[in-house]
């Protein structure tokens, strides 16, 4: 007998600017979900910690569940959670006995590889690389704009204000991409300079569509950068032992962007991803029954 038919199982997703709650039966059918505020542990855990109950009660009562006396397992995936005591932190407030937390690096690899072992590619606003083997994890990257996320949109949309900077002082090739740029702050590189004091990184992720169209075009700026940050994923995709025959997932919305910049050897391994973060946060919440089963 299937004992996960009878619970309700709850996958939460969050991160810098939403959070994302699903609630489905064991066997599979959705429920609900929701889509509730930001969900950063690292920049607001309260609010994010607020925001996923708040999500997590309009999911109940769009579906109508009243969870008194029900069986349920949680897994919430939240950015920056990056500690067994963040983990606590954010289960400790979680109204389930049977509930699991991790950062959503950890949800992100499990949507996109499933049960099995494989690694992905993440490029989004942020940049990591990850691997599951054996069902332990192993992440490189994904340190933040500040010191790292390299080759993600915010990477993208910092290092051509910052080429444009110097195209502007004769210390780099001018070209469409950083005319463009500059065109878009009137020409007046001061207030490139004002931007970046108060930019956040979604802000600059938003320069990332010109880089990459710019590359496509050949614009010597353009393509620069995406070399520089495809050399970048693939020392990463080394480091975890990428291409051992496992599958690669690239995703996130500027993964296939980089494609054409990856070695064969790890092209050659490329397959569709499984699903996604959310999904992740289900299936990890499904091994939690194993936990309410112990407890019974």
């Amino acid at each position: 007998m299937d004992k996960t038919k009878s619970y309700l199982i709850y996958a939460v997703d969050g991160g810098g600017s939403s959070c994302r709650v699903e609630i489905s039966r064991g066997d599979g059918r959705v429920l609900a979900s929701y889509v509730g505020g930001p969900a950063n542990f690292a920049s607001d855990p309260d609010l994010a910690i607020r925001n996923v109950l708040v999500a997590v009660e309009s999911a109940e009562a769009m579906a109508g569940l009243d969870r008194a006396g029900a069986r349920c397992a949680m897994h919430v995936g939240l950015a920056g959670v990056l500690s067994p005591e963040d983990e606590a932190a954010v289960v400790g407030r979680m109204p389930f006995d049977a509930c699991s937390a991790s950062d959503d690096r950890l949800t992100t690899i499990v949507g996109a590889v499933g049960d099995g072992d494989g690694v992905a590619l993440s490029v989004g606003t942020g940049s990591f690389v990850g691997a599951v083997r054996a069902g332990a994890a192993r992440f490189v990257g994904g340190w933040g704009l500040a010191l790292g996320d390299q080759g993600s949109g915010a990477w993208l949309g910092r290092e051509a204000l910052t080429v444009t900077l110097l195209a502007c002082d004769g210390l780099a090739a001018e070209s469409k991409l950083t005319t463009s740029l500059l065109a878009k702050f009137g020409d007046a590189p001061i207030e490139i300079v004002g931007f970046a004091k108060a930019a956040r990184p979604v802000d600059f992720g938003r320069f990332a569509p010109l880089v990459t169209q710019a590359a496509l075009a050949g614009d010597v700026n353009g393509l620069a950068l995406m070399r520089k940050a495809g050399a970048y994923f693939n020392q990463c995709l080394e480091t975890v032992g990428a291409g051992d025959g496992n599958p690669i997932c690239v995703v996130g919305g500027l993964g296939t962007s980089y494609l054409p910049y990856l070695d064969s050897r790890f092209r050659d391994h490329i397959r569709p991803a499984n699903g996604s973060a959310l999904d992740g946060a289900r299936l990890l919440a499904r091994r939690n029954i194993k936990e309410l089963e112990a407890l019974a």
